[in-house]
């Protein structure tokens, strides 16, 4: 057995890697804060982590929420909040980052957790 290519540890990975990613959109957005026009860019980690993943057939319902938590988030980019055309709101970003950072100390835990639980099996 190949503990170290399992399909949990590469689950964690993706969704680390996925973390990761959106922080980065997300600190990208309050770098440009100030920058006239500039349109605020996000992944909506869940949902790309079950694509990546290849979880399979959501419900109706499902489908539905995921329709619409895109459709918000297309209106959201193509709205601005100021005359300048910058739809970046602080508090937004701010808490997207926190929120992204908890699902990385989980999955960071979760990493640990399966190491450590490797190397008690081989004592």
């Amino acid at each position: 057995m190949d503990f170290i290519s399992s399909t949990r540890l590469s689950a964690i990975d993706q969704a680390m890697g996925l973390a990761s990613e959106r922080e980065s959109l997300l600190s990208n957005n309050l770098a440009n804060i100030n920058v006239p026009g500039y349109k605020r860019k996000d992944i909506d980690f869940h949902l790309t982590l079950n694509e990546a993943l290849g979880v399979g057939n959501p419900t109706v319902d499902e489908q539905l929420r995921q329709f619409q938590d895109f459709a918000n988030q297309q209106a959201s980019d193509r709205t601005s909040l100021r005359e300048d055309g910058n739809n970046v709101d602080l508090e937004r970003e701010a808490m997207g980052i926190a929120q992204t950072q908890l699902h990385y100390q989980a999955l960071s835990e979760m990493a640990a957790n399966y190491f450590t639980n490797i190397q008690t099996a081989l004592k």
